[in-house]
């Protein structure tokens, strides 16, 4: 049995603060109220919750802003939501994001409704990746008014287009909005948060009744806002009662440092050395994973078609990812991948055989196959466990996050789960690092055990790095309260330290690490600092193992790429290259560092699939540690 890294390294501070619950409020006009924002129904959930929850502070605040649709969410997110650290988010968007401003000969939406899904997404993976729990609301129905029949029942004068609301229907002005609130429904279904049918429940009522409802035919009366805080409420209430949503002391709310003061190389200021893996107009491309074949030059690389779910994507470079291949034909099974795929080469425990292994995460996780290089493939199918050869299904978020080769032979692998895809249903476990491991090249695996779980912090996308026999697993830490972190072995994976806090210059999502020709690191990652101005964009970090033990910030930074949507980027691949010793060119004599990963590089365009290439003489010489 493997030892489960709980223990607190010290006892919490006594605090006479009591618990406390920051839930935050976002969305258009809807949320605001005709009144501003102190008519809101947020304002009537602070009573609520206050009356319910006894012994905890609640403080619910209102960012909903008149007109504001899912596009300029994602702009002030991080300013006016995550900046104060809430613990829940409740989202309600699609009105205005479906409005149709007819008076001024406008016939479709403002923001379309697939653009509103992918909006929606990224608003929810962003919040849940901060830590913060998220509720989906669906946008509240809209009824004809005499005023809105005037302004918007036909087009203006002189304007030939088709008025896209039916003024001989009841519910003709509400035409349009059922597909976002069906959008929305989707969404929540898709990313597993709670969705509050509100446009559903109007509709089930009546365009009579939801009148009543309605201040002027759009936003909320005092009665619609009564009931959705009541709804609101409901939910939040039975969530802390299961411990899905724990209140925090107040103290635990503030955001440490995240500054780091090292030199830097900017490679996005460099476009001509960014490599295209894979681009398509109007489609996410995102989360790829490569692995280098033995003869140092044939890389493959998979991601999927869609934000880290969708049928994967795989391609091949045989000249050591300076050009890639079409896209190629894959198993039928690949279609339904449900996250992340990743790719990883497993060995025999006796190194008689070896296999490409592609993983495909949540519940149940699945592995497909390939003996010959990743040429041919077999399908993805739920692995036998060693020993019986029986299926026990079990599930996580970024299967594998890393994996290596111990000193009996086998490979352990890392993932995550927090609590909603480990087994057939959600639970309550919490976010806990797991191992598995694999003693026939990948075929069967063990039953996955529970490695860390750690109560101040959401501990997730294990990344691994060996110095001599320390093993080492560097941690995001999800809950953007803390520092990543890092947990340690020293009997090859048998057990493991608790946490410890890596420096601001390491904090950050999915640290793939590679140990250069000099002995020192590069680790690529998604800069998270909330105090770093690479915040969100793919970064890089070189230093030495002792560093990331001892908390020092290292010797250097890269920013390898400038993300332009959040922080939705940087699942990155790393590989190191070797050189050609008979490359007529010198600078194909030494060793290359392949980097690649997803991102939004372009202005107004999907994610798509970016590489660098960098030779290992352009990193400076070891420098001072800070």
């Amino acid at each position: 049995m493997l030892l489960t890294a709980v223990l607190l390294l010290s006892p919490a501070p006594q605090s006479v603060d009591p618990p406390t619950l920051r839930v935050i409020a976002m969305g258009d006009g809807f949320v605001a109220g005709t009144g501003g924002k102190s008519r809101g129904w947020p304002e009537r959930l602070e009573i609520m919750l206050t009356e319910r929850l006894d012994g905890v502070r609640i403080e619910v605040e209102n960012e909903a802003v008149e007109r504001d649709t899912t596009v300029t969410a994602l702009h002030r997110l991080r300013r006016d939501v995550l900046a104060r650290d809430p613990d829940v988010v409740v989202l309600q968007y699609g009105q205005s994001d479906a409005w149709v401003e007819l008076p001024a000969g406008e016939d479709f939406p403002r923001v379309a409704p697939g653009a509103f899904r992918s909006n929606l997404v990224d608003l929810v993976a962003t919040i849940e990746g901060s830590g913060a729990r998220v509720i989906l609301c669906e946008p509240g129905a809209m009824v004809w008014t005499d005023e809105l029949r005037a302004r918007y029942g036909s087009a203006p004068p002189g304007i030939d287009i088709d008025a896209p609301y039916d003024t001989g229907d009841e519910w003709g002005f509400d035409r349009l909005l059922g597909a976002y609130a069906g959008i929305v429904r989707g969404v929540g279904e898709e990313l597993r948060v709670p969705v509050i049918a509100v446009h559903a429940a109007d509709r089930l009522r009546g365009a009579e009744l939801v009148q009543s409802w309605r201040a002027d035919g759009v936003h909320a009366s005092s009665a619609g806002h009564a009931w959705q805080a009541e709804e609101v409420a409901d939910l939040i209430e039975g969530r802390v009662a299961e411990g899905g949503i724990r209140p925090r002391v107040l103290s635990a709310h503030a955001a440490p440092s995240r500054g780091w003061t090292l030199p830097e190389i900017d490679y996005a200021t460099r476009p001509e050395r960014v490599i295209t893996v894979d681009r398509e107009p109007g489609q996410y491309l995102g989360h790829p994973s490569t692995d280098v074949m033995p003869d140092g030059k044939t890389i493959l690389c998979v991601y999927p078609k869609g934000h880290g779910r969708g049928p994967i994507v795989m391609k091949r470079s045989t000249d050591g990812g300076r050009t890639w291949s079409e896209r190629l034909p894959v198993p039928e099974s690949w279609a339904t991948s449900k996250e992340t795929p990743v790719l990883m080469r497993v060995s025999a425990a006796d190194g008689s055989t070896s296999n490409e292994v592609l993983w495909s995460g949540l519940y149940p996780a699945r592995r497909a196959l390939s003996a010959d290089g990743g040429v041919t493939w077999g399908e993805l199918e739920v692995p036998a466990q060693p020993g019986s050869g029986e299926q026990a299904p079990w599930g996580g978020i970024v299967v594998m996050g890393d994996h290596a080769r111990v000193r009996d032979g086998s490979t352990l692998a890392w993932f995550h789960d927090d609590g909603r895809f480990f087994g057939p249903r959600p639970g309550s476990r919490g976010f806990t690092v797991f191992q598995t491991r694999s003693a026939d090249a990948g075929v069967t695996w063990s039953s996955p055990e529970p490695i860390v779980r750690w109560p101040l912090g959401h501990l997730c996308e294990p990344g691994f790095v060996r110095d001599g026999g320390t093993l080492a697993l560097l941690l995001r830490e999800n809950s953007r309260q803390r520092n990543s972190q890092v947990v340690t072995s020293t009997d090859e994976g048998q057990t493991w330290s608790g946490p410890s806090a890596m420096s601001g210059a390491l904090t950050g999502d999915r640290h793939q690490v590679l140990r250069l020709p000099d002995g020192r690191l590069f680790i690529s990652f998604r800069d998270m600092g909330l105090d770093s101005p690479r915040w969100g964009d793919w970064v890089a970090w070189v230093g030495t193992f002792e560093d990331i033990l001892e908390g020092r910030q290292g010797q250097l930074r890269l920013r390898l790429m400038d993300n332009l949507k959040g922080s939705d980027c940087a699942y990155p691949a790393l590989e190191l290259l070797p050189g050609d010793p008979a490359a007529a060119d010198p600078a194909g004599r030494e060793p290359v560092i392949l980097a690649t990963t997803y991102g939004h590089w372009t202005a107004g365009e999907e994610a798509w699939i970016a590489s660098l290439r960098i030779p290992v003489s352009e990193l400076p010489a070891p420098l001072e540690t800070r």
